[in-house]
């Protein structure tokens, strides 16, 4: 039991002194800014049910007479249940707290139950397999790499809810200024200083084990060498799993998609390519590495392979713009026999655009 309440008491203070806006209270008049609730869950290591769970402050009263918080910050520690020679399931009692050995550093997640949020995330989310994002509560593992790899978008979201005329806001959108803002400065408080150095140091052609996700956001493209093959292959990550995303820290696994013709039809083909071991400090994104290519933007790229990418973006706006309906103009021979010469012809490019 002592256990317990030290880590409550933690939680306590991390409301009070990192995340801040938390320690409600049942006085709360409805209208005040939301809080945070934190809570402590102690889960079976084998079956992941909750044996014991504990929250480190009150719940919030928001505007809309809800009972939950926007968010709360869950602090799970695997145990083994225990087991006494006079101790059974049926004659415990709800009071009792399962010993935690200590061992394993206990693993985190938001739940966010506010529906401003979750739609605030529905909105600004393209592409992103692997999070779920529908039901009335949705579950992000730390680092919360959604939430991060989204941090500008619903930053933007918030402002934009937060100058629009009030009246024309949608029910899921009133309280979506105060709620997202809440999310961002608790994410400014636990990890996007860490993530704000990663990308820097991505953008000096450099990544280390630990932020290795920051710059594997799905969707971006990747480029990639291999010692057979000194072209770049293109590719777009799919999944990121592995690393610190796991209870236990493993090696990185990246799942890809990329564009293929097989001399009959041109598809889509999913590829895995090896695994990131485990390795300390910095790695150099050199040749054989990664070349991260954002949506607009170069994430992370060495100077000396600077030209060659911004060769590869306008070798693909150019294919892209040849997929579109337009006019076109030619000099020279025609494609079929007799190749006759023409001196200047219009013609009407119409390729139909490929789903992918």
């Amino acid at each position: 039991m002592v256990h317990m309440l030290k880590d409550t008491n933690h939680g306590q203070a991390d409301a009070n002194n990192g995340h801040n806006e938390s320690a409600a209270t049942d006085s709360n008049p409805i209208g005040t800014k939301p809080q945070i609730r934190y809570r402590v869950e102690y889960q079976d290591s084998t079956t992941g049910q909750v044996l014991h769970s504990q929250e480190g402050s009150e719940p919030a009263t928001l505007r809309t007479n809800s009972r939950e918080p926007p968010f709360e910050e869950v602090k799970i520690f695997r145990i083994k249940p225990w087991r006494t020679g006079n101790t059974t399931e049926s004659t415990s009692t709800a009071t009792d707290v399962p010993v935690y050995p200590g061992a394993v550093p206990p693993s985190r997640l938001l739940r966010i139950f506010s529906p401003a949020i979750i739609n605030a995330l529905q909105s600004v989310v393209q592409y992103y397999p692997g999070q779920d994002l529908t039901g009335d509560v949705v579950e992000v593992r730390w680092p919360y790499p959604i939430l991060v790899h989204h941090y500008d978008e619903l930053s933007g979201f918030a402002e934009e809810c937060a100058t629009k005329d009030q009246s024309l806001l949608c029910e899921r959108e009133r309280d979506a200024a105060s709620h997202i803002k809440l999310l961002l400065d608790y994410l400014d408080a636990d990890i996007m200083d860490t993530v704000r150095a990663e990308k820097e140091r991505n953008r000096k052609g450099f990544y280390t084990f630990e932020g290795f996700w920051v710059g594997h956001k799905p969707g971006t493209t990747i480029l990639q060498s291999i010692v057979e093959d000194k072209n770049m292959e293109r590719l777009v990550v799919h999944s990121v799993t592995g690393g610190i995303f796991e209870y236990l820290s493993t090696d990185w696994s990246v799942d890809y998609w990329g564009m293929e013709f097989d001399g009959t039809y041109f598809g889509r083909t999913m590829r895995n390519i090896g695994a990131t071991r485990k390795f300390d400090g910095e790695r150099v994104l050199d040749a054989g590495s990664f070349l991260l290519i954002g949506f607009g933007e170069i994430v992370a790229c060495p100077e000396e392979h600077a030209d060659l990418v911004q060769q590869i973006i306008e070798e693909g706006k150019l294919y892209w713009n040849l997929l579109k309906k337009q006019c076109k103009f030619h000099k020279g021979k025609v494609r079929g026999f007799p190749y006759n010469e023409v001196c200047l012809r219009q013609f009407l490019i119409s390729t139909p655009v490929l789903s992918i």
